[in-house]
């Protein structure tokens, strides 16, 4: 027997393109081993031939299944490998199994794809079940550790991971209920980064080793010498003693982390350099995977594996369907209110993946296993709102064995399986603030593993010890959202195929690396309309990896000097001039010039602390921007000639946009409820908002400086047909009263909530869908509405425009409000006319108005009423707002006929109606 033909040309393509130069030895460290690895192959496509198992026809027999329904939710549990506990793992409600196929070697080498006979038939089980499968792919052959290099410039990797899926894909890919395939977990974790790869990524993007030398300031003498270690030693150097002294200590300043020398940076340009390596190898190497599937199936999804950071989610090649951030509290951020969420919006990235989160309940020092089945329906609930397709857990066995855990999922599963939820399942938030992360900052440190393998990684950039407390700082604040909505997260690699135009606002954190055409994307945003905002760091990797200065093209689009002189320093923003983009602090500089903006976390209440850009001269000096705050001022006396550097937070007016610059890190220690920061942002965020929290007192619903876990309102998720509204304080504690600003679709009313329609024109962005297949003009113009709910502690809830249209005929305000919306009943309050909605005793009341004709129209819904086409309906009004005797109110009976588009109206008059709507024989 003979392998594949597209197999065997891969792999002795790798031999022949290697066997030329010396590293081929080092490529594959066994070179025996390999052989047998060829070998196996021989042997493998036995099975795919005449040596087939009874078990292989079963599956190859099966049709092939498309993807999932974005729709339908997936929920799993990692861990189950025994067909006796599929029965118990289904009645958890969990509808999805993923297994893990593995790569064994014989003792003399030898691969089969008749290991992979044991999982196939575990899955065949699974399906039997009614469960959907996902196949998990292995990095490598066990037992072969350190046999070759696992990356993507190891040619011999590559053939050898390609013909291994060549030949296991088509051998599972007709197996039944089959979703997709699985990526290998946590790849940073592998040994993807080495100095053979760091020597070659060095040498394609440095010219010489002069080069190198000169920008990190080392004395390597070839090429050859540069390690990673090196590399990390020389950031070691130059950061020096990190031990506070006795001074520092007494005063709380901000520790020195780094020896003064002749390079003032703001971090050292190799370890820039390393970590650009890392992103490079990470990406490559998931686009080998990615490319090798895709090749072998096209019609089932692909999704990332179990990614535990930020960087690597940020760092998913296009052809993946979905991410799985695997963020567990304490690992990653401390969040246990909601399992860190900002991991699903970052997961997302604007929509480009979908996301199926993994969660963690298990219980530690600081969290009682009692806690954990309340907590998991919160964090069930949280991944619903945000749009995943659905939540897995990282251990069956603690699903089965934590008391009232396995209880709490079945019963938050059949919750989110009901109609109100289940119409949000995969259906990305719609956002009008985007941060945009290139993954190289670390912004803060994680320890992962356990001892005594224990180990540190950065958890948003691929950069150790790079830089601390940016972009996370920004990121854990706006993990809740604002008062005017959530946030999206965008990496460099999503602009080229994600339109800017849909966000009014960019906010550009620590974006280290900002090449040409990035710079042209964001140029060309601004230009548009778009409001852009960066600090210090920008385009540092094209700067030969030092924040000193701005590539051309940045400093053009920023309108500043390119060059700055780089200090430390710990200040506050002082106003200078006033601008319409922001109306908030343009009031108080026009009250008082040059009052004090800002303060913050840092040194003595400083909102900002560390290096900062200085140039010399006022900005507009040399420059087109103009400066809306400065900070710092020094005097540097030249002999004759007295200089003064200073720095301030800048703004360029580029087209219909602006471009706003602070050359120095804008949010390590400025904060939401810090002064001058709701207001400085809320004018940003704000922009083209889609919804508003109505009286909300302060731009996000916890800011940092609040006591932990105490929300001021409710977090708000918007999206095209409605917005869910959660409720982030403890179970027990204060229900949350929201009154949401935005716009309705024609009068169709919303559920969830007490919906006031009113005629005046609103400042909130319209556009919203209506909830019917062509609507006429006048069922889609935007309205101005204000949504009214109460949220229990702990809970959330989801507020979506409903078929059902209430018209005050008279043409004033109505609100209304669905009680009940099922396939044989409805049953709304309808208060016309009311000239206000107030809160009584923890819910919302609509006042009495004079009274009005009403039209109340029904349209027939899949998920709702159902209204065939010349069926008759009666509807039963109660009018409480006009009483006919003792406990006794004007009571009036209509019929109605549906029409042909499968639609009803019923007119009447009152003050205060209870309707309901039911079909007739």
């Amino acid at each position: 027997m003979a392998l594949k033909s597209a197999t065997f040309k891969a792999v002795t393509q790798a031999i022949t393109l290697n066997s030329v130069t010396s590293s081929f030895f080092v490529e594959l460290r066994h070179f025996r081993t390999f052989l047998a690895l060829l070998l196996s192959f021989f042997v493998a496509i036995g099975f795919e031939t005449d040596g087939r198992t009874a078990r292989a026809q079963e599956v190859e027999s099966a049709a092939p299944v498309a993807a999932a329904n974005p729709k339908t939710p997936i929920f799993w549990a990692d861990g189950i490998t025994q067909v006796k506990d599929l029965d118990a793992y289904k009645k958890l409600g969990l509808n999805a199994v993923v297994v893990r196929l593995t790569w064994n070697t014989s003792p003399g080498g030898e691969i089969s794809v008749r290991d992979l006979a044991p999982q196939r038939a575990f899955a065949l089980e699974a399906a039997k079940r009614d469960l959907k499968v996902i196949y998990a792919l292995p990095a490598a052959p066990g037992g072969m550790d350190g046999a070759f290099r696992i990356s993507a410039d190891s040619q011999a990797y590559g053939a050898l991971w390609t013909a291994w899926a060549q030949n296991a894909l088509p051998a599972l890919r007709n197996t039944p209920n089959l979703l997709g395939w699985m990526l290998p977990d946590d790849p940073r974790g592998l040994p993807i980064f080495d100095d053979i790869g760091f020597g070659r990524w060095v040498a394609q993007n440095y010219a010489n080793i002069d080069v190198v030398n000169r920008q990190w300031d080392a004395k390597f003498e070839s090429m050859d010498d540069i390690s990673m270690s090196d590399v990390s030693a020389l950031a070691e150097t130059w950061r020096g003693n990190t031990t506070l002294s006795e001074a520092e200590a007494r005063t709380g300043r901000v520790r020195v982390t780094r020896r003064v020398t002749k390079n003032d940076w703001a971090f050292h340009p190799g370890a820039l350099a390393l970590a650009h390596y890392k992103w490079d190898a990470y990406r490559a190497l998931l686009t080998v995977w990615v490319g090798a599937v895709r090749g072998q199936d096209t019609s089932h999804l692909v999704f990332s594996g179990r990614t535990p950071d930020y960087a690597q989610l940020l760092s998913l090649p296009a052809g993946i369907d979905v991410a799985m951030p695997d963020l567990a509290p304490g690992v990653a951020e401390n969040d246990i209110v909601t399992h860190n969420p900002q991991s699903l919006d970052i997961a997302r990235r604007g929509g480009k993946f979908g996301v199926l989160p993994l969660f963690s309940p298990r219980g530690s020092a600081d969290l009682p296993a009692s806690a954990l089945p309340d907590l998991t329906r919160r964090w069930m609930e949280e991944a619903c709102v945000r749009g995943a397709r659905g939540a897995g857990f990282d251990s069956f066995q603690n699903l089965r064995e934590v008391p009232g855990l396995g209880v709490a999922v079945s019963e938050t599963i059949a919750k989110l399986s009901a109609p109100e939820y289940g119409r949000i399942w995969g259906e990305p938030p719609v956002n009008t603030t985007a941060v945009l992360l290139a993954p190289l900052a670390d912004g803060l440190t994680s320890q992962f593993g356990t001892p005594p393998n224990r180990f540190s990684r950065g958890l948003y950039g691929f950069g150790d010890n790079l830089v601390s407390d940016e972009p996370s700082n920004l990121v854990w604040a706006l993990r809740w959202g604002t008062a005017f909505g959530g946030v999206d997260y965008l990496s460099p690699d999503d602009l080229a195929d994600t339109s800017l135009d849909k966000y009014a606002t960019v906010l550009a954190p620590q974006l280290l690396s900002a090449p040409s055409e990035t710079t042209q994307q964001l140029a060309a945003y601004v230009d548009n309309g778009g409001v852009l905002l960066a600090d210090l760091g920008i385009g540092a990797l094209q700067n030969g990896g030092q924040a000193n200065a701005l590539p051309p093209a940045v400093a053009g689009l920023f309108g500043v000097p390119g060059a700055f002189e780089i200090r430390p320093f710990a200040f506050n923003l002082s106003g200078i001039s006033a601008h319409p983009l922001l109306p908030g602090w343009s009031d108080m500089i026009s009250k008082r010039p040059g009052i004090s903006l800002t303060l913050g976390g840092g040194p003595d209440g400083a909102a900002f602390a560390g290096p900062i850009g200085m140039s010399f001269g006022p900005p507009t000096a040399s420059s087109t921007a103009s400066l809306l705050a400065t900070g710092p001022r020094i005097a540097q006396n030249l002999g004759p000639l007295n200089r003064i550097y200073s720095a301030g937070l800048t703004l360029n007016s580029v087209g219909r946009g602006y471009a706003l610059f602070a050359p120095f890190r804008l949010w390590s220690y400025w904060a939401p409820g810090d002064a001058g920061f709701d207001l400085f942002f809320g004018d940003l965020t704000s922009r083209g908002a889609a919804l508003t929290q109505a009286g909300a007192t302060s731009l996000v619903p916890s800011p940092a400086r609040a006591q932990l876990g105490v929300t001021l309102f409710s977090e708000l998720i918007n999206r095209g047909g409605g917005i869910s509204v959660s409720n982030h304080n403890a179970p027990g504690g204060k229900a949350q009263m929201s009154a949401i600003q935005t716009s309705s679709a024609g009068d169709w009313i919303w559920s969830g909530a007490l919906t006031y329609l009113t005629l005046e024109t609103t400042s909130i962005a319209g556009g919203r869908l209506a909830p019917i297949d062509a609507p006429s003009e006048r069922e889609s113009r935007p309205r101005a509405a204000t949504l009214y709910s109460a949220v229990e502690a702990g809970q959330s809830k989801p507020l979506s425009i409903r078929p059902i249209a209430a018209q005050n005929l008279s043409g004033g305000p109505i609100a209304a409000q669905i009680g009940e919306e099922s396939a044989r009943r409805i049953r709304v309050s309808v208060w016309p006319d009311s000239p206000a909605i107030v809160a009584s005793d923890l819910e919302w009341q609509a006042t009495l108005g004079t009274g009005a004709p009403v039209r109340l129209t029904i349209v027939n819904a899949l998920d709702a009423y159902r209204i065939a086409p010349g069926s008759r309906h009666r509807a039963l009004i109660i009018d409480y707002g006009k009483s006919v005797g003792k406990n006794k109110f004007a009571t009036s009976e209509k019929i109605a006929v549906a029409d042909a588009r499968g639609r009803i109206a019923f007119e009447f008059s009152g003050l205060a109606c209870a309707v309901e709507i039911t079909p007739l024989p």
